[in-house]
């Protein structure tokens, strides 16, 4: 059951699939594995614009310690809100309304999550390009 709200920043150049694939890598490499993910949509704070997915791993603040060096993510804040962590340690409230809005159709896209063996094969156009 997809049970966590999250969102991580896109690169300049970068598109969903890529944002989420980095994020699958930093939670492989913090051995965090949960079994699946959703895209949901692209929602923009200020000039960044976020990819907005959910998960059934629920430790997510520990999986996006090491993409916070240098890109934003939203996570939940334990009362019942999100709070938004950017590059140098800044921090802001997201609202729940933002985290929890109906999915844009056209992006909306299910991915299998690292405990799956075959995870990286759903990004092989990436792999290719590397």
């Amino acid at each position: 059951m997809l049970r966590a709200y999250a969102a991580i920043e896109m690169m300049r150049g970068e598109t969903p699939h890529g944002t989420i694939h980095r994020f699958m890598q930093a939670a492989v490499a913090c051995n965090l594995l949960f079994a699946e993910l959703e895209v949901l949509d692209v929602f923009t704070i200020g000039s960044r614009r976020f990819v907005r997915f959910k998960t059934d791993q629920l430790q997510l603040d520990q999986a996006t310690l090491d993409i916070r060096k240098d890109r934003g993510v939203v996570l939940p804040n334990g009362a019942g809100g999100y709070r938004v962590c950017l590059p140098g340690g800044r921090e802001g409230q997201v609202s729940s309304v933002v985290m929890h809005r109906t999915p844009a159709p056209s992006l909306k896209r299910f991915y299998r999550g690292p405990s799956n063996d075959l995870w990286e094969s759903q990004f092989h156009n990436i792999l290719d390009k590397n």
